[in-house]
């Protein structure tokens, strides 16, 4: 049995009632959800989020969204992973649209890395690693040394005639090493290849 299809009106209500096949968006973004058949009482219109018009065929990387009173399509990066041009900081984007000029979908290879928006592409700036090595470089310096000052301190205790008074020889080669050793220690920083690579001194065993 043939069901009975709405008739429009000039002034765009229902002058018969039926059924009709509507598309239906999102009422808070505007994206097409489906299709469905609905029936449209006599001096009704369609609901809200209901049009008559057809969308075009998804795309990849797109959603259709109903804006200014047409259906288009639109950028859809939700689910995926940005980054802060300036911070690097990880973004999730949830919204539909343009990527944001502030973010890229390029993940940087490194903390040292600034956006160059010429190249459109992650850039790692050099003097900044340098400089984050070299303070890596420093702290690790100075905790070894304050270790071999106190094996010092306990070694020439150890050799002090008024404390002991018999000291040992193998202190004596003992105290020698570590001073040796940290005498090195403070010279780290004149490597050749200082601070990219460091040939740190062997401790004292």
């Amino acid at each position: 049995m043939n069901e009975p299809r709405v008739t429009w009106g000039i002034d765009g209500f229902a002058s018969a009632s039926g059924w009709e096949l509507v598309y239906v968006a999102s009422p808070q973004t505007g994206e097409y959800l489906t299709s469905q058949e609905v029936w449209i009482s006599i001096g009704t219109g369609l609901s809200a989020g209901a049009y008559l018009d057809q969308p075009m065929m998804a795309e990849p990387g797109k959603a259709i969204v109903r804006q200014d009173g047409a259906w288009e399509l639109v950028d859809d990066y939700r689910g995926q992973t940005a980054y802060n041009k300036q911070t690097r900081q990880e973004v999730v984007i949830d919204t539909l649209g343009v990527l944001p000029s502030t973010l890229t979908l390029i993940p940087p290879s490194s903390q040292f890395d600034v956006w160059d928006e010429l190249l459109g592409a992650w850039v790692k700036d050099d003097e900044q690693e340098d400089a984050w090595l070299i303070e890596q470089a420093l702290y690790q310096r100075q905790y070894l040394m304050s270790e071999a000052s106190q094996e010092i301190a306990v070694l020439v205790d150890a050799l002090d005639p008024a404390i002991i008074s018999d000291p040992s020889d193998d202190d004596q080669v003992k105290l020698i090493a570590w001073k040796t050793y940290r005498v090195e220690l403070s010279k780290i920083d004149q490597q050749p290849s200082y601070p990219d690579t460091i040939n740190w001194p062997a401790k004292p065993q």
